[in-house]
């Protein structure tokens, strides 16, 4: 894809705007060059794969950009165990990758909570201990509200 193609020539740019800026002047679509620059800017957090928190690298494999990614680290000379690893997590079934949020805004609200800019934290972080097993149910992360914001 365009993207990639850019993305591996251009990765060892340091400024995803470069990137941009550089896709603007050849007049690429901006769809095009926004890929480039996700790519660009996740490309380093695959080559530290194995070490990266769960719920990190899972959100960056549920992309629909990740197989590109993944292609794009590959082409770029990135250590091939990396690359390995995060190709393990995506054959892994979709409902383990990427499994259902346990809780939404609405159940927030339900449980007593006053809606708030606060939620979009406070729903990551239930996400992120959902991603590393910590919690299985929405009862518990019910109850894993209740501790982590009281």
């Amino acid at each position: 894809t365009l993207p990639l193609a850019v993305a591996a020539a251009l990765f060892r740019i340091p400024s995803e705007q470069a990137v941009r800026d550089i896709g603007r002047r050849l007049r690429f679509p901006n769809r095009e060059i926004d890929r480039a620059g996700w790519l660009l800017a996740h490309h380093p957090i695959i080559s530290g794969a194995p070490t990266q928190p769960g719920p990190k690298l899972q959100r960056i494999l549920i992309h629909d950009g990740a197989v590109e990614l993944l292609s794009v680290c590959q082409a770029t000379a990135i250590d091939e165990s990396a690359v390995a690893f995060c190709r393990a997590k995506l054959a892994l079934p979709p409902d383990e990758l990427d499994p259902e949020p346990l809780i939404t805004g609405d159940d927030l609200i339900a449980h007593g909570f006053p809606p708030g800019r606060h939620f979009a934290s406070l729903l990551n972080r239930v996400r992120d201990a959902q991603l590393d097993g910590e919690i299985h149910t929405k009862e518990e992360a019910l109850r894993w509200v209740d501790t982590d914001a009281g």
